[in-house]
């Protein structure tokens, strides 16, 4: 792995949630015995256990029948008319996360998220750098199917498009909290993350 893979990439090997390829290159950087990734390992083993043996009951129907609508609105967009336009799945937020005790947090005011739209992850960053504004990082993974001339649009108070380089890593710098919409133009494939949370 020519990278150190992320506490996303991480968890999902935990929970052996990767492809094949995938899970090989991140074996053969833990045996390299990489201390970051071994204490970001026993971080996520602590939060999956805890996770695993939480005893919360089944949720009201009032929050099913959210999830519902939240679904079949995933559904329509998904079959919209033009086929080569994706809207990206949530499937991470590290503020999902309930912290057990012992558990060392993150750094303050930094935010994981990791959203999917076959074949595509991104893997995004919000870190506060000072009152107000935050820098956004991220990566479009696997890097080695991208198409040249990749770009990245930011839409919060204007519009702001960057390049993503040959690893797929992109940034934008000094956005202000509040919804923001990202979209990603992959060559012939555009990916939408409509609602994301700064801040």
């Amino acid at each position: 792995m020519r990278t150190e893979p992320s506490l996303e990439l991480l968890t999902l090997f935990v929970r052996g949630r990767l492809d094949q390829a995938t899970m090989d290159e991140i074996k053969s950087h833990l045996a390299t015995n990489c201390k970051k990734c071994e204490a970001q390992m026993q971080w996520a083993k602590t939060i999956l256990e805890a996770a695993g043996n939480d005893p919360s009951e089944a949720p009201p129907e009032s929050m099913l029948a959210a999830g519902r609508r939240i679904f079949a609105d995933y559904e329509r967009r998904r079959n919209e008319t033009n086929s080569r336009i994706f809207h990206a799945i949530l499937m991470f937020d590290s503020a999902w996360i309930p912290l057990p005790a012992g558990a060392r947090a993150p750094a303050s005011g930094q935010r994981r998220l990791l959203f999917a739209a076959e074949p595509f992850e991104i893997d995004l960053e919000i870190s506060r750098i000072h009152r107000g504004s935050f820098d956004l990082l991220g990566q479009v993974l696997p890097a080695d199917r991208l198409p040249l001339s990749c770009r990245a649009t930011l839409q919060r108070r204007g519009r702001k498009t960057v390049s993503l380089d040959a690893r797929g890593l992109f940034a934008f710098d000094a956005v202000a909290p509040g919804i923001a919409g990202l979209t990603f133009h992959l060559g012939e494939q555009t990916i939408k993350l409509s609602r994301v949370r700064i801040g």
